[in-house]
């Protein structure tokens, strides 16, 4: 179907198909899946050399296709294994190309903007999906702020200085929380990179400065 419509752009097609859901597709569920934001479509894998792939591309390109149709365009069913001529050869093709080395990969499928509305609908989302999709799309991820360009430009500058190799310091920065340290001690260095809490002398005093780092050292204000 998408070859066809792709080589015979402006041509009279007439599609005969065997498969009701090939037909379901045109004679509405293309708009409904639209209407709906393309949800819960599963991944298939179209052969065993290459990775599992979503179903959601290839349909919305169908559905660009539709509209895009420059010709007369008509789908309609036909029963399958009826010794039908045109239908048995369009089924070795199929089997053919299973088979064959000649594989589409969905990827590949470049679907114009402002054909296909692709974006979710909010309609009877639980509200832990909605608040999930604005933090996810709204929200820049903190090491992105400008805040911690200072402290990620500084430690990059180091680690060329002293080590003589490069350093993604933004993949490392998150490990903070992981560093066998007081959990309070964590959030206050994380703070610290952003310059928002400044490491004081009223603070430095709650520490119990008998607990060791893993290095075996005092936690002393000069070794954090």
């Amino acid at each position: 179907m998408v070859m066809a419509l792709t080589h015979w752009q402006n041509a009279d097609i007439h599609i005969h198909t065997d498969s009701r859901l090939v037909l379901g597709l045109f004679e509405g569920c293309l708009l409904a899946l639209e209407w709906d934001g393309w949800m819960d479509f599963p991944w298939v894998q179209f052969t065993a050399d290459h990775p599992p792939q979503s179903l959601t591309k290839l349909l919305q390109h169908l559905l660009y296709l539709a509209w895009s149709h420059q010709g007369y365009l008509h789908v309609s069913w036909t029963k399958a294994h009826t010794d039908d001529t045109m239908n048995n050869a369009i089924d070795l093709l199929a089997k053919g190309a299973i088979t064959g080395p000649d594989t589409l990969d969905l990827t590949l499928l470049v679907t114009l903007l402002g054909w296909v509305d692709t974006a979710p609908i909010l309609n009877s989302q639980p509200l832990a999906h909605l608040m999930a999709c604005i933090v996810w799309h709204e929200t820049p991820p903190p090491l992105s702020s400008h805040r911690f360009t200072p402290f990620l430009t500084s430690w990059h500058s180091y680690m060329r200085q002293a080590f003589v190799t490069p350093l993604n310091t933004g993949l490392h920065t998150p490990h903070v929380w992981s560093i066998n340290i007081l959990a309070g001690l964590q959030e206050l260095l994380w703070k610290s990179m952003v310059g928002s809490l400044p490491l004081r002398a009223a603070w430095y005093r709650t520490l119990d400065h008998r607990k060791m780092c893993q290095y075996s050292t005092n936690l002393t204000l000069t070794h954090i």
